[in-house]
């Protein structure tokens, strides 16, 4: 089904708040998905996956303290990291750094890394910058992903597919072309349309409904609403 950006936006933001992230991680979230729409690279599933993999536990917040060092780990090792809550995070550590700077940050067992992916490309297109991530699949094997305010491109000697990308660890860091031996090549989007699948759109549909309650006295006292 088509829908519109603000359609998808609003969903998403609403859903999140049923399945309780606070509202600024909401918000993040809405945007990466809204950005996934626009750009027309991978489908709104990895959505569907994420919020499914927070809602039964599978995945769990960051442990905090690592963050100082550059790390982001779930606080427990033996689940995966949510991309809904870490990737916001990630990003705000992204944009403390300096162009020049060449720090990085690495990001272990995330659930969806194509969830973080999209964040960073908002970031790009906000902050007028490039970033890189290397999805690492082991000692000589990674895929690379740079974002920037034109859109995605890739290193790579070999082709893949960016709905394809899958990695317990994620490294990203500002993007500098002279490191790069390969030339990168622009990713080529897989539909043109603001189109949804239908099982996503009610799946999502399902939980933003979750906020609704009966029109009353006592719920506009108290402020009743997803807050859009």
């Amino acid at each position: 089904m088509l829908v519109s950006l603000s359609e998808i936006q609003t969903i998403i933001y609403r859903s999140a708040l049923a399945i309780n992230l606070p509202p600024g991680i909401a918000k993040e979230n809405s945007f990466a998905a809204r950005r996934m729409l626009l750009e027309g690279f991978s489908s709104l599933n990895v959505f569907v996956e994420a919020f499914d993999s927070l809602r039964k536990k599978f995945s769990i917040e960051f442990d905090i303290e690592e963050t100082a060092e550059g790390k982001f780990l779930p606080l427990d090792k033996q689940k995966k990291l949510s991309s809904l809550l870490v990737s916001p995070s990630v990003c705000d550590s992204l944009s403390l750094f300096s162009e020049s700077n060449n720090k990085k940050v690495k990001v272990n067992k995330i659930d969806e890394p194509l969830v973080l992916l999209f964040h960073v490309l908002e970031l790009s297109k906000k902050l007028n910058r490039g970033f890189q991530l290397t999805f690492n699949y082991g000692s000589d094997d990674s895929k690379v992903i740079v974002c920037t305010s034109n859109g995605f491109f890739k290193f790579s000697e070999k082709k893949f597919l960016v709905k394809s990308l899958k990695s317990d660890l994620v490294v990203l860091e500002n993007f500098n072309e002279k490191n790069h031996l390969f030339k990168f090549d622009g990713v080529e989007k897989i539909k043109s349309d603001f189109f949804i699948e239908g099982e996503v759109w009610d799946y999502f549909s399902k939980y933003s409904d979750l906020l609704l309650v009966e029109d009353s006295e006592k719920s506009r006292i108290n402020n009743a609403g997803s807050g859009l």
